[in-house]
Formats: C-alpha cells, sequence, structure tokens
C-alpha cells in the first residue's frame, strides 16, 4: 500500500513563448533542430502525513522551508517536525489567540531554524490549566501552573527566546530559560531590534518597574532604564512622574519637567525621539531633548522620510502658521497638516492645507506648496506626493458642482462627485495610484484608478495586489455585487 506524502516543490522553468509560436508554424527556411525546453524540478521532502494530525495544526517556518503539526499518538500528543517526532506529552497547548480562536500551537524562529511549543505534563484528562512547560528546540524549560501557548517568541535573529509564565499566583519573565523574580503582574518580554538587549514592565505590590536586561528599576525613575522596543532603533521614550512634574526619558536621553506632555514617540525611521510639552501655559515642540520656541498651541510634529527636516502647525494670537525647521510660515485662519504625506519622498518639497476667511461665514481653502499659494476653492482634501515628488490634491467648488484632481497647480481632471476619504492610495511600487469620490446628490460613488472613473451604486474593499501589477475591489450595482 502507497504511503502518502507532501511536498515543497520549488520549479524553475525557462520556455519563451515566441519559440512556441515559430515552432507551430510551417517556414520555407530548412528545419533547423530546436534545443526542447525542459521543465526542471525538485522535491524535498518535508515529511510523511500522520494519519492522527490534528486540524489546524500544521505550520510553516516563515522562510517555508520547515514543517510542524501536532498529532495523535499512542499514550498523547506529539509535535512533529519535518516528519520527525518529538517526546509524547499528554497534549500540546493551543490557546484562543483572541476571540476569533486558536491560532498555531508551534511557533518558528524568524529565520525558520528554531522551533517551539508549550506542552502540558498534568494527569491526562483532567483539563486543567497546568502544569505547563515550553519546548525549545526539544528541550524542556521548567513546569510552570500555567504558560500561554502564544506567548513563546524569538529574537528577530532568531538566537534569544522568552515568554512568560505562571507559578504560586505569582508571574515570571523568562528570557533564554532563565526565569525573573516573582511579580504580580509582567508584560512579554522585547527584544532590542539587533537582540542583544531585553525588558519587560512589570508590577509587585502596587509598585511599577521595568526590569531591563535583569535590573529592576521604577518605571517613573527618569534617571533608570526605559523598555526597549523592538521595531525600531533605541528604546521606546516614555512619560514618567516625579515631584509633580513630568518628564520624558529614553535611552540616552531625557527631557523636563514639564507641566504636560503630549505625542511622546518616535520619528517614522526610529531614529528621533519627538513630543510637544508645556510649561509655564506656552506649549512648545521637542526634537531629541531640545526645545523650540514657545506658542499658545503646537500640533502634531512631521518629520521628512530622510529625517532631516521637521514640520508642525503653532498658533499665536489666534492665527496658525507652520514652523518648518524653525522657521515661521505665514499666518492663516487655520491649517492642517496631512499624515504622512507632508513632504515628498526626497524630503525636498513640502505642502499643507491652509484656510482664510473670506467673510464671518465662509472660508477659501487653498494648498501651501514649497511657501507658494495655489488656487482657493471651496474645499480641498487629498494632499499627498508621488513617487516621483509631484504634489496632487483634490479640490471642490460647489458653484461647479465637480471635483477636481489637481496635479502640481493644474486642473487634470474633473468628476461629478465630491471627495471621499480624501487620501490617495499608491501601489507598492508607487507607479499607480487610486482615490475615492462619494456620491453627489442621487449619484453613485466612484473609484478612479490610473486617472480612470469607475461608478457603481457602492464600492468596498479596494487594494493593490502585493507588485502593484493587479487591483481588485467589490462594487455593487442595484442588489447585485461584482468583483472588478
Amino acid at each position: 500500500m502507497l504511503k502518502k506524502s507532501f511536498f515543497a516543490t520549488a520549479v524553475v522553468a525557462v520556455a519563451s513563448a515566441l519559440l512556441f509560436c515559430a515552432a507551430q508554424t510551417t517556414s520555407p527556411a530548412p528545419a533547423k533542430r530546436r534545443a526542447q525546453v525542459r521543465l526542471l524540478t525538485r522535491e524535498v521532502s518535508l515529511g510523511r502525513i500522520h494519519p492522527g494530525e490534528l486540524k489546524e495544526t500544521r505550520t510553516l517556518s516563515p522562510d517555508r522551508r520547515r514543517i510542524a503539526f501536532v498529532a495523535k499518538v499512542a499514550g498523547g500528543e506529539a509535535v512533529f517536525v519535518d516528519g520527525v517526532a518529538g517526546k509524547t506529552y499528554p497534549s500540546v497547548e493551543n490557546d484562543p489567540l483572541s476571540e476569533a480562536g486558536p491560532g498555531s500551537p508551534i511557533t518558528f524562529s524568524p529565520d525558520g531554524r528554531r522551533v517551539a511549543y508549550v506542552a502540558y505534563v498534568g494527569p491526562a484528562g483532567t483539563g486543567a490549566r497546568g502544569p505547563r512547560l515550553v519546548v525549545v528546540d526539544g528541550k524542556e524549560g521548567a513546569p510552570f501552573d500555567y504558560v500561554w501557548s502564544g506567548s513563546p517568541h524569538f529574537s528577530a535573529d532568531g538566537r534569544r527566546f522568552a515568554y512568560t509564565a505562571e507559578r504560586g499566583g505569582k508571574w515570571h519573565a523568562v528570557v533564554d530559560g532563565v526565569e525573573s523574580k516573582a511579580f504580580d503582574r509582567v508584560s512579554q518580554p522585547i527584544f532590542s531590534k539587533d537582540g542583544a538587549r531585553a525588558s519587560f514592565s512589570a508590577e509587585r505590590a502596587g509598585r511599577r518597574l521595568i526590569v531591563a536586561d535583569g535590573v529592576e528599576s521604577d518605571a517613573d525613575d527618569p534617571a533608570g532604564p526605559t523598555q526597549l522596543q523592538g521595531a525600531t532603533s533605541g528604546s521606546a521614550p516614555r512619560e514618567v512622574e516625579q515631584g509633580g512634574k513630568r518628564f520624558v526619558v529614553w535611552e540616552g536621553g531625557k527631557g523636563g519637567p514639564y507641566e504636560e506632555v503630549r505625542d511622546v514617540g518616535r520619528s517614522a525611521a526610529g531614529d528621533r525621539v519627538i513630543f510637544s510639552a508645556k510649561r509655564d501655559g506656552r506649549e512648545f515642540a521637542v526634537l531629541d531633548g531640545k526645545e523650540g520656541k514657545p506658542y499658545d498651541d503646537v500640533g502634531s510634529i512631521h518629520i521628512s522620510p530622510d529625517g532631516q527636516r521637521v514640520m508642525y502647525v503653532a498658533q499665536l494670537d489666534k492665527k496658525s502658521f507652520v514652523v518648518l525647521d524653525g522657521a515661521e510660515g505665514a499666518k492663516y485662519d487655520s491649517i492642517e497638516v496631512s499624515y504622512p504625506s507632508s513632504f515628498s519622498p526626497d524630503g525636498k518639497r513640502y505642502a499643507y492645507k491652509a484656510a482664510r476667511e473670506t467673510s464671518p461665514d465662509s472660508r477659501e481653502y487653498f494648498v501651501v506648496a514649497d511657501g507658494k499659494e495655489g488656487k482657493s476653492y471651496d474645499h480641498v482634501d487629498g494632499i499627498a506626493f508621488d513617487a516621483d515628488g509631484r504634489l496632487l490634491y483634490l479640490a471642490y467648488n460647489f458653484s461647479d458642482r465637480k471635483t477636481f484632481l489637481v496635479r502640481e497647480g493644474e486642473e487634470v481632471a474633473s468628476y461629478d462627485n465630491t471627495p471621499g476619504y480624501g487620501d490617495f492610495k499608491f501601489s507598492p511600487d508607487g507607479k499607480r495610484m487610486f482615490f475615492r469620490l462619494n456620491k453627489l446628490g442621487e449619484g453613485k460613488e466612484a473609484l478612479v484608478l490610473d486617472g480612470r472613473a469607475f461608478a457603481y451604486d457602492e464600492i468596498k474593499n479596494a487594494e493593490f495586489g502585493p507588485g502593484g501589477r493587479r487591483f481588485i475591489f467589490k462594487a455593487r450595482r442595484a442588489q447585485g455585487w461584482v468583483m472588478v
């Protein structure tokens, strides 16, 4: 009887449609022997299907070179990695990740070389939460009363490993197999980008703590370490209070004291610490600990993609203006800076929406690009730069009852709709774009893709494919739905 197998197959094929077509036609020229095109395949076995494999436990490694699953075996359950069974346990745990249900009981490292899971080692059939232990690369960790199956995780380079666990009503963080002290609560340990450091937040007897590389400090101690942020360089800046004053601290830096702090974070690239603060009733922007000029109000801080330019909206004496690289721009009745498209991709250009009162009950809107005002409209929305650094936005006039697509100050197209959703959406390669338009009166919704408008009663789920060559959306025409 043949045994079933499943394979990951890599296929490398070289073919020419022109050669194929030519081979199907006759030619007066003498026939020449053509080299045949061969389809080369290589099969790599990832193990044999086990009759006891549990449903929805099959897991591929991130590099798609390894496979693992949980299967019923004599005496309990076992994890099979690349077809090789691990130790048998009463059960391999698969707790719900959310209300949507369980995920995978098996965790691979990002490089696919390491694998971990949580096993139940108590009496079979009791359904108890524990005892449980974590198995990493086939090696068992210490038993605990409870370990959530979604807790085990690796550092970005796959060399380090961590999870949280409960014993005797207290919680521990376990990093590379080493248990922390007991706490009332702990967060999931996180690793720095290079994997060299690990930290977590914790609580003991009402005291909030930061534990960095095994060293405990008060979470509100401005001089203490900060919790790491694995997705960006350095640490995540945090707000702390001491003596009734607010401080912001991060790895290698500190700001304060302040009366209030707002929007503490890092730039998109993760290399700059930004926030706004208040002192003596005035607000100011703070960039890498350096305070800007104080104003009546300061808005969100925007950093150019190259990290070199800084822009935010400030208000003084009821007038708004942009502060760009420390220099104040023209004053208007209101200003709105789009996120994240206030700068061009190369950071050399910038644009924002401004308004000026024309009467007590009306305003005119326009775009200020590189310090120059554009044409005024009744409404402006969706300011963005494309991949080539060209400025785009949508504008609407009540008198025309039309929406205009404006490119570099020129109205290149008009539509019988009102602007909808405001933002331009670009393909992953930046070469294509679409935007949405709302109904005007009893009309239809519209989606404009590469300059072509598609009108339907309702449009949903519009998106580009991963490479940007394909585009798809769902639309309703009367009572019927179509996929476009």
